[in-house]
């Protein structure tokens, strides 16, 4: 699946004709949207195995979940999503703004690539909060670099292979 938008997008709900289409479902193929606004996640994404890669030039926030294989962030302004119930394996960033990921159970850094768009590790160009309900792993080639404060609590273990760019680290298990 693959979308772009020149404008706000809202993953939401559609009616046609008496037919209601909810959220970003798929059988476990992966999912791009390209948005120059704004992107609001109102409704789940349920991508199974798949991939999700949000290239958005605006803000990136929701109030519904998120369940995929991964989640690529190219995002030019703020990036929340908080929501408890999102459950990723696989996470990658390259995002400009503030960042805060909330994860019900474990995550890893690493590569996300969707339809020959790669992101490799971790860089935020200001504040980046992680909040796991697990445990946070890396990938050895996959860094974090952060311009800003870094703040990760994860309620399982911490193995970071490759972190030289960490801000200034709120770090708790």
């Amino acid at each position: 699946t693959l979308y772009s938008d020149v404008d706000d997008l809202e993953v939401g709900s559609v009616t046609v004709d008496g037919m209601t289409v909810t959220g970003l479902v798929t059988s476990n193929d992966d999912a791009k949207l390209m948005v120059g606004g704004n992107l609001a996640i109102n409704e789940i994404v349920s991508l199974g195995t798949g991939n999700l890669f949000l290239a958005v030039d605006g803000n990136v926030s929701q109030t519904a979940s998120i369940t995929a294989n991964g989640l690529g962030l190219m995002v030019g302004g703020t990036t929340t999503l908080q929501d408890p119930a999102n459950n990723v394996a696989i996470i990658a960033a390259d995002n400009q703004g503030t960042t805060l990921y909330r994860d019900l159970d474990d995550l890893q850094i690493s590569v996300i690539t969707v339809d020959g768009m790669t992101i490799r590790g971790f860089r935020v160009d200001s504040d980046l909060t992680l909040l796991i309900g697990g445990d946070l792993n890396q990938r050895s080639d996959s860094p974090i670099i952060v311009s800003g404060i870094t703040e990760l609590t994860v309620t399982g273990n911490i193995c970071l292979a490759y972190a030289d760019g960490l801000g200034a680290a709120g770090i708790s298990d």
